[in-house]
């Protein structure tokens, strides 16, 4: 009854019993007004039951209806921001590491171990896609089903010396467009600017190789670097609602205010995200997030001069030919496990051919129709979790199976 009569004298129809978060002052003014209104017109039993239902439907509302956001962050508190100073969002100041911190640091050393850490004067003392060269490793006349392909990269820089250490980003595949087939190769880095690219010849065609520069190394250096050094690339503002008002502060993982901030916690990840707090709305009343990039960069100039578009995803030129790759023998049909969770692939997983995913070391149902599919997923609940990536195949899978979806975005 209060919600509609604050949505009256706002001129809206409230659409669900969570449409306004009610100020607190004219939810005082419409409960006095509706039990004035109750008192003279029921009896006092009916008075008393409905101030009894009154009081229980409130505790539930206080325990159970908060904002999504709210919800999925965790708990949520306010505190000064001169407390949040040096404030890792994994562990407090002073306090001692947890299991998951640990796991981290460990995560990330490993990853640290694995990119160079170089720096560069001039962009020609960088790796240089068109001065490198390629060859396949004791070559043979004819290749079958099953056999591997070795091929050597050296990796130059632009005035034509030879790269002393390794971390350059590649992307090396197979394929043969006649069958619509494709994999990927594993990649041995030497540490010297030699590298070894290893294929599988999984099916019957023609197959040609591509060697692609995503980043030279002193690239990936300067990405990791960057990437370490804070989270001021993005920015986050967060829209705090009630019935008569909307506000729009600053939030995101870091925040150098000295303003009051809500914190919100999630306790199982001990992840931490923070808000400025407004003067006049509580922390749960934070209902929308948005991002966005800001001017600032981690990279120098010179750095920058790696990533324009002229330098990215460079195809290395080489004079391999097209490899003829027959069926020798009769492989048949070796049974393999189905396909489950938790199982560990080897590296390349799979390949594709005529358009179809075959994984290498277990079986994968296939659904030809959409009518199949439909079959499968019928009464399940199905969780997509990742970026915009994970999205377009949510897009995609609502697409092609035209059915009934109850979508929950979060």
């Amino acid at each position: 009854a209060a919600q509609r009569e604050i949505a009256h004298r706002h001129g809206a129809q409230p659409e669900s019993p969570l449409c306004f978060q009610l100020d607190p002052q004219e939810c005082v003014l419409c409960m006095i007004n509706m039990w004035l209104h109750i008192w003279t017109k029921c009896n006092l039993r009916l008075f008393l039951t409905l101030i009894m239902v009154f009081v229980i439907g409130s505790i539930y509302y206080q325990f159970t209806q908060k904002s999504l956001l709210f919800r999925y962050f965790g708990k949520a508190q306010s505190c000064q921001g001169s407390q949040l100073d040096n404030y890792s969002p994994l562990s407090r100041k002073g306090s001692q590491p947890t299991q998951t911190d640990l796991q981290i640091r460990r995560f990330m050393s490993e990853i640290d171990r694995l990119v160079p850490n170089v720096t560069f004067s001039h962009k020609d003392n960088t790796t240089c896609a068109l001065k490198s060269r390629a060859f396949i490793v004791k070559p043979r006349d004819r290749y079958c089903i099953g056999d591997k392909v070795t091929v050597q990269l050296d990796m130059y820089d632009y005035l034509g010396h030879r790269k002393t250490y390794g971390g350059d980003a590649l992307r090396t595949r197979i394929y043969s467009p006649g069958v619509k087939a494709a994999a990927s190769g594993s990649i041995q880095d030497f540490n010297n600017g030699t590298y070894h690219v290893h294929f599988m010849l999984f099916w019957e065609a023609k197959v040609r190789i591509s060697l692609l520069l995503i980043h030279p190394s002193e690239g990936a250096s300067a990405l990791w670097r960057a990437r370490n050094m804070g989270y001021k690339y993005v920015t986050h503002k967060g829209k705090f609602t009630s019935a008569t008002q909307e506000v729009i502060t600053q939030c995101g993982f870091e925040l150098d205010s000295k303003e009051e901030v809500c914190e919100y916690l999630d306790e199982r990840d001990e992840e931490a995200f923070y808000c400025v707090k407004p003067t006049q709305l509580p922390c749960g009343s934070l209902t929308e997030l948005a991002s966005l990039r800001t001017e600032l960069t981690y990279l120098s100039n010179l750095e920058l001069q790696l990533f324009d578009r002229p330098n990215l995803r460079v195809e290395i030129p080489h004079t391999i030919q097209d490899i003829e790759v027959f069926n020798c023998t009769d492989h048949g049909t070796t049974p393999k496990p189905k396909c489950e969770i938790g199982m560990w692939p080897p590296f390349p997983g799979g390949f594709v051919l005529q358009d179809i995913w075959t994984p290498v070391s277990c079986s994968m149902k296939r659904f030809r129709t959409p009518e199949e599919i439909n079959s499968c997923l019928k009464g399940k609940t199905i969780y997509f979790m990742g970026d915009s990536t994970v999205k377009q195949w949510m897009n995609f899978l609502t697409d092609t199976v035209k059915s009934k979806w109850n979508l929950v975005l979060e």
